[in-house]
């Protein structure tokens, strides 16, 4: 489950949920004891009433899906609610069903035990008083299920009532662990949705921090470099004239190209370490794709890019700059990774129940599976020393992760490398509409 699935299901109230669930498993086996006890044990059960009070928390049940906006407002209060008419429900069924030598009084625990889960402390001492009161009114009941023949003392094969008070444990148990299971797995699901978002909030520290460096170096290094191109021109113009300053000209020329290149590093990386969320979103198919990725490659790696997509395929509402730039970086280390002769293979593919997943596999030397694990960390790098800052997959990453998606890699040393870029199918909401 990706990170947008679970802030959605962390956003309903959890506990009000799980007791809703919780309800229908009620219902399911009172209906199945009630029909084991009349069948099964041959007592004779007030159907009538039995039905008029299913009847009533199916319809309990129904209206809580219609009046869903309002029991999301006030979780607290209709769960308490919601408690203490069970809990009265549940009495009278006891009431007119043996009373307090009904097996099932056991029941009045699971009461106290999703009181005390979900419900602030005074609530579980709320629902402590309100069960042993109930639990009082049992004993002036005067219905009584049992016969004489039904006693502790019974000898022989166990007494249905004994069976009775077996089964009330069990399905007591039973409730108790569906519903403390199922809080505890809530617990663990937004455990790893509060850890994801902190992990995406250092992210955006880093690439804030980042951006401030980029900022902080191109400010600091315009004026040298400005100086550097200045001086380069005066000594191209006044002390490398004429034929025999050949050489000194052409070290001017490479110290201005040189300047020029500094500049478009340090211009490249605030490009890529600023925010691009102000970039409108558009529909990216593969025909644009074909067509502006290019733009983005030298014209020698533009030429040997195999392209396999599938056909009618929907296309993805991204901003494009920051979508082709991302795509580019995992097509140049594709290139640098394989011989000069060698072609890099783009596949896009679609599956309607996930998204979109864009592969670029190369035919290099593949990278050692420890190394796979760290690719897109920032500052890491498998280039020679001099060659790559280790920034370029992990802002790919961060463009993947900003819009849902995700960046994985496959590697067998000695056959090559995929890169994965995939995006779920709400990326393409906009591109069905």
């Amino acid at each position: 489950m990706n990170t947008n699935a679970l802030l959605e299901e962390n956003r309903r109230e959890p506990g009000l949920f799980r007791y809703k669930r919780l309800r229908w498993f009620a219902v399911v086996v009172a209906a199945i004891i009630t029909l084991a006890a009349q069948f099964g044990f041959g007592f004779a059960l007030p159907w009538p009433l039995l039905i008029a009070l299913l009847i009533f928390v199916l319809l309990g049940n129904l209206a809580l899906y219609s009046l869903k906006d309002v029991c999301d407002r006030h979780p607290q209060w209709t769960l308490m609610s919601l408690l203490v008419l069970d809990l009265i429900v549940f009495t009278t069924l006891l009431y007119f069903t043996g009373g307090a030598h009904n097996p099932f009084t056991i029941f009045y625990l699971l009461f106290v035990t999703v009181a005390i889960f979900l419900l602030p402390s005074f609530g579980g001492w709320i629902m402590v008083a309100a069960s042993t009161l109930a639990f009082s009114l049992l004993f002036t009941s005067r219905h009584e299920l049992v016969h004489e023949a039904m006693n502790h003392g019974a000898h022989g094969m166990m007494s249905n009532h004994l069976q009775g008070m077996v089964i009330a444990l069990f399905v007591t148990a039973s409730g108790i662990v569906f519903f403390v299971s199922s809080v505890s797995r809530d617990h663990r699901r937004r455990k790893e949705v509060l850890e994801q978002m902190s992990q995406k909030i250092q992210e955006a520290q880093r690439m804030s921090g980042l951006a401030n460096l980029a900022a902080s170096i191109a400010h600091e290094m315009a004026t040298p470099l400005g100086t550097i191109a200045i001086v380069s021109r005066d000594l191209a113009q006044q002390t490398c004239e004429g034929d025999r300053n050949q050489q000194c000209k052409a070290d001017a020329r490479l110290i201005r190209e040189e300047v020029d290149r500094c500049r478009e590093v340090l211009l490249k990386l605030g490009e890529r370490t600023g925010e691009t969320g102000e970039e409108p979103c558009e529909l990216i198919r593969p025909a644009l794709l074909r067509a502006e990725l290019p733009l983005f490659l030298q014209k020698a790696y533009a030429d040997r890019i195999i392209w396999k997509c599938e056909k009618d395929l929907p296309g993805l509402w991204l901003p494009p700059h920051g979508f082709f730039s991302a795509l580019s970086v995992l097509v140049k280390n594709a290139f640098e990774a394989s011989h000069p002769d060698q072609e890099v293979e783009i596949a896009w593919r679609h599956s309607a129940a996930r998204g979109s997943t864009l592969t670029v596999s190369d035919q290099g030397e593949g990278i050692p599976e420890e190394q796979v694990r760290q690719l897109g960390t920032p500052f890491f790098t498998t280039k020679a020393p001099g060659t790559g800052m280790g920034l370029g997959l992990f802002l790919t990453r961060t463009f993947c992760e900003k819009y849902g998606g995700s960046l994985g890699f496959d590697s067998v040393p000695g056959k090559g490398t995929s890169a994965r870029m995939f995006f779920p199918a709400s990326a393409h909401a906009k591109s069905n509409d």
